[in-house]
């Protein structure tokens, strides 16, 4: 046998687990940025050069309001997409100018992204202080995505005519 001992220390040994995901300052995986807020913002440079999304429930409903917000011809190679409610937009809760609208929104939901489950459709029209506007319209959409998430999310979108 042999004289020399040894003698370790368990601080040595590392980190664990634990400590690692204890860590200040360290992204978890829930915090992992999936895709970039729009419109586009600056951010304070503390995660990135933009605000991004964090959630994926979020990125989805971002998603949709630019699906819904898109016009037909705004998009290269894919003329198609886009609900184009912009030329409809001064007839916003008329009946029959609401049924067209949610009619192009349900199909092109149901072609660029059908995991969206589409809930309820409610217009609105308000008076408006400023001058150079006659009013605001728009509407308050509401969906889930069940693949995803069962939280039901509302997106507002707004119209504002100018007069």
């Amino acid at each position: 046998m042999g004289t020399e001992t040894r003698q370790y220390s368990f601080k040595s040994v590392g980190k664990t687990q634990n400590n690692i995901l204890n860590e200040p300052g360290r992204v978890t995986v829930n915090e992992l940025p999936i895709g970039f807020r729009t419109p586009l913002q600056f951010e304070d440079m503390t995660d990135g050069l933009f605000v991004m999304h964090k959630s994926l429930i979020s990125q989805v409903a971002d998603n949709l309001k630019n699906l819904i917000l898109t016009n037909h011809g705004e998009r290269l190679i894919q003329s198609n997409l886009g609900a184009s409610i912009l030329p409809l937009a001064f007839e916003l809760t008329n009946e029959e100018v609401d049924a067209t609208i949610m009619a192009r929104i349900t199909s092109n939901v149901a072609l660029f992204m059908p995991y969206i489950k589409l809930v309820d459709f409610r217009p609105f029209k308000q008076k408006n202080d400023d001058p150079e506007l006659v009013a605001r319209l728009g509407f308050v959409l509401t969906f889930t995505a069940p693949s995803i998430s069962s939280e039901t999310k509302a997106i507002e979108i707004f119209l504002d005519a100018v007069g």
